[in-house]
């Protein structure tokens, strides 16, 4: 764990872990003249991502592995750090997972609800079970 807490920052997540909130927010804030429940939604999951996973992060997660980082592992101690660290990091993790979860589907509803609203948008697949066949009857 050690080795990955070491590897992990890097670009790519700084991107992902950074950008989320970054676009989260722009989200939201061109979605103001929208309004209803796309701004709605949108403001949700920027909030979700916020608190459930940006800032259990910053607030848990971070501190536990630098915690480990600062550890050295002997054949006596080391099943001892192992498990103060594993459990807490699950939890916090476990959580983060789950946040990050509902802020990507608040923000897919938010987008589903906003394209369904555009002017002249037809779906496809709705429309099938409302047409009549056009195959001339024998």
């Amino acid at each position: 764990m050690q080795g990955i807490n070491a590897v992990v920052r890097n670009a790519v997540f700084a991107f992902s872990f950074f950008g989320t909130l970054a676009f989260g927010g722009l989200a939201a804030v061109l979605l103001i003249g929208a309004g209803g429940w796309p701004l709605a939604l949108a403001v949700l999951g920027t909030a979700i991502y916020d608190l459930g996973a940006f800032f259990v992060t910053l607030r848990f997660s971070v501190p536990l592995n630098e915690g480990l980082a600062t550890v050295v592992p002997t054949a006596d101690n080391a099943a001892a750090i192992w498990r103060a660290y594993l459990e807490p990091w699950m939890f916090w993790n476990a959580l983060r997972m789950v946040m990050s979860v509902l802020a990507l589907a608040a923000f897919t509803a938010s987008l589903v609800m906003l394209i369904a609203r555009a002017p002249g948008l037809r779906f496809p697949m709705a429309d099938m079970s409302t047409k009549q066949s056009t195959r001339p009857e024998h």
